[in-house]
């Protein structure tokens, strides 16, 4: 990012850090998922929880 876009050190890293965060988050829903709403990261909005089989029913 440094050298492809200027950024400083300083900007890529919190950029890095801040796209980081979004992995973390998305790798921690499975232990989030216990009902049919629940807490988001958004003030004042709420997630639905969609059940859906995958592979192969029988």
């Amino acid at each position: 990012m440094v050298l492809e876009q200027g950024k400083t050190l300083n900007e890529a890293r919190g950029e890095i850090d801040y796209g980081a965060s979004f992995v973390k988050w998305f790798a921690e829903e499975g232990r989030r998922a216990y009902g049919e709403t629940m807490p988001s990261h958004i003030a004042n909005a709420q997630l639905a929880t969609i059940r859906e089989r995958l592979g192969l029913q029988h």
